[in-house]
């Protein structure tokens, strides 16, 4: 009997488990990763944009930096319950601190929208040291002029795909105790609506403060006369990112493991070892979830547009030299 147990242990060890193929897929964005950001510096990219001659309201000003202190500090509270507790507390971090962490992560993808041209403008009112996209495999020329606020967005990607991603799985399970017969495919449906919803409350609210507007909007837009238009299918796409994203941390097997953790109890390393497997493996699945989900498809949505819309490239502080506008000699930074 000792013989029958040994043998297939020894041979499940010798092959590739799930999270072991997730991991090193992560490992590749996040040599990705280090190498776009590292190419920005050398250029000597990495430096603050200029707000250019159009003046600068106050009510702006003071709109910007209350957006700034409230978004970083409710992603210091975040990472501070959720991450350093539980690490001072165990010395460990449990799966929903590392999908904390993950979620910061994929904040290197958010320039992605001005991959090929410009169809985000942030305020270079906010506190910003340009932005890599111009190092992105083929990124636009003068994309790095894109301010990108990380005390706005980079906080935000800490807490709100987290907190979406918690929203998410809980209506799984809800629905799941109220239609036992709902299949997987249902759920995850379910999830990508929460998350839908979620991004246009909270793209909506940010819209109104101001500190970043869409002037390229096209097919499926709310609001296209006004200031605060809003592309649809941003939300679309989001939501498909978050339903991936709440389904990680919902669907799991009987030894409590998430779909990018699969086969790490098979593992024979330590413990140590197996806790960096497991966040290598979410942070590849999250990314890959966020590359194919939102950043192609938004570059082909991007395509249909043509034209800033007024009412924001007068403004020299949105546009920050990616296209003309007075007072500026940037050509616009589209293909």
């Amino acid at each position: 009997m000792a013989v029958k147990d040994v043998r297939p242990a020894v041979g499940r060890s010798r092959r590739f488990a799930a999270v072991q193929w997730w991991a090193a897929l992560g490992v590749l964005f996040l040599i990705l990763q280090v190498y776009t950001v590292a190419a920005w510096m050398l250029r000597g990219e990495a430096t603050p944009t200029h707000r250019g001659p159009t003046p600068i309201p106050t009510s702006h000003v003071i709109t910007v930096w209350a957006v700034q202190i409230v978004c970083t500090g409710i992603a210091v509270v975040a990472l501070n319950h959720f991450v350093f507790k539980p690490w001072r507390r165990t010395g460990r971090i449990d799966p929903d601190g590392m999908l904390v962490l993950v979620c910061a992560n994929l904040y290197f993808w958010d320039p992605v929208l001005n991959w090929h041209r410009p169809f985000i403008l942030y305020s270079s009112q906010a506190v910003n040291v340009g932005s890599w996209t111009s190092a992105y495999p083929g990124g636009s020329p003068n994309a790095h002029l894109l301010p990108e606020p990380f005390l706005i967005i980079g906080a935000a990607f800490v807490w709100f795909f987290f907190g979406v991603a918690v929203l998410g799985a809980t209506a799984m399970r809800w629905a799941k105790g109220r239609w036992p017969r709902i299949n997987a495919v249902g759920l995850v449906a379910i999830a990508c609506v929460v998350g839908l919803f979620a991004d246009l409350i909270a793209e909506s609210i940010f819209l109104q403060t101001g500190v970043y507007a869409y002037p390229r909007t096209g097919w499926l837009t709310l609001f296209p006369n006004a200031v605060t238009r809003f592309p649809l299918y941003e939300s679309i796409f989001l939501g498909l990112v978050c339903g991936a994203l709440a389904s990680l941390r919902y669907f799991r097997n009987d030894r409590g493991e998430m779909l990018s953790e699969r086969g790490v109890s098979q593992l024979s390393q330590s413990a140590k070892h197996k806790s960096w497997i497991r966040f290598l493996a979410l942070l590849g699945a999250a990314n890959a979830a966020f590359f194919f989900l939102y950043a192609i498809p938004i570059q082909f949505a991007s395509l249909t547009i043509d034209q800033f819309r007024p009412s924001v490239t007068d403004k020299s502080y949105f546009v920050n030299g990616l296209c003309p506008v007075p007072g500026s000699s940037f050509p616009c930074a589209a293909r």
